[in-house]
């Protein structure tokens, strides 16, 4: 799929804002990350998917109620 962004160091602006410069201006870098991010989506968050993920926790919580939700 492709890289969809950077990863910067926590509390670090200037990291941060070097990788926005270099999403913004480096050639093909916002088309390839944005490709990569709606293949991404696509993929991983289609609404079926989504339903059955839902389904399967509801489902678990559903017939496990005091095992989820116990102390310990």
């Amino acid at each position: 799929m492709g890289k969809a962004g950077a990863v910067v160091p926590i509390a670090d602006p200037e990291a941060m804002a070097q990788a926005m410069i270099d999403l913004l201006t480096l050639p093909g870098c916002w088309q390839n990350a944005q490709a990569a991010a709606v293949a991404r989506v696509s993929r991983y968050y289609d609404a079926r998917i989504m339903e059955d993920h839902y389904r399967q926790l509801y489902t678990t919580l559903w017939q496990k109620p005091t095992e989820v939700f116990s102390e310990g």
